[in-house]
């Protein structure tokens, strides 16, 4: 309801005030595409009454082969680059635009934007550590290939490392890599029977 009264007063003429404009940039898009971007962010700039942050989106698909000419266009402006796809400087984008809206242009004039390389590096180490932490927690506190998945998540729900992996993998992942580690108990515990009854027939015929 209120969004619709808000929709109408707009509607109506109502003034809005507008603290920071993101302008969007598909760097996976080329020829005319890019183009009509350019064109556009071109004119954002020139004529924009608010700050402004450009975000390079789809980073993770790279493939535009004029870097150079969007550089020297976004010479004046923050620019990010972005992947939603790979979760990189999404969020970095909202804190710059609520920095520039809150206290201008200069409040983020000497402020270093880390590259989508480097992000992506920290990014891949992050995931791999909380991997490890994950792993590691599933093996040592299931040793038994009968325990069920109901059964640890119970056991494990306030643990930081479990929470850590579903918020960054997803429940459905965790989930996939414990059914994996119970079916290598469940081998192992069939390796050792086997072991143990070949010993037997051993003893039996000697």
């Amino acid at each position: 309801k209120q969004w619709y009264q808000r929709r109408v007063a707009i509607t109506a003429g109502e003034k809005v005030i507008i603290g920071t404009f993101i302008f969007v940039f598909d760097v996976s898009r080329e020829d005319m595409h890019f183009v009509d971007q350019y064109n556009m962010a071109e004119t954002f700039i020139k004529q924009a009454k608010a700050p402004l942050v450009i975000a390079l989106s789809k980073y993770d698909s790279f493939n535009c082969k004029h870097i150079e000419a969007i550089r020297n266009l976004t010479r004046k402006v923050p620019v990010v680059e972005v992947s939603a796809k790979e979760n990189i400087n999404v969020e970095l984008v909202f804190e710059i635009a609520a920095k520039l809206a809150k206290h201008g242009p200069k409040s983020v004039a000497k402020m270093t934007v880390p590259t989508y390389e480097e992000c992506f590096v920290n990014a891949q180490e992050k995931r791999q550590q909380i991997s490890r932490l994950y792993n590691s927690l599933t093996e040592q506190s299931v040793v038994d290939k009968n325990v069920t998945w109901a059964e640890f998540r119970q056991f494990t729900k306030d643990n930081k490392n479990f929470q850590n992996y579903c918020e960054l993998f997803g429940t459905r992942k965790a989930r996939s890599n414990f059914d994996r580690h119970i079916r290598s108990l469940t081998i192992k515990w069939i390796e050792k029977r086997k072991k143990y009854r070949l010993r037997l027939c051993v003893d039996t015929t000697a």
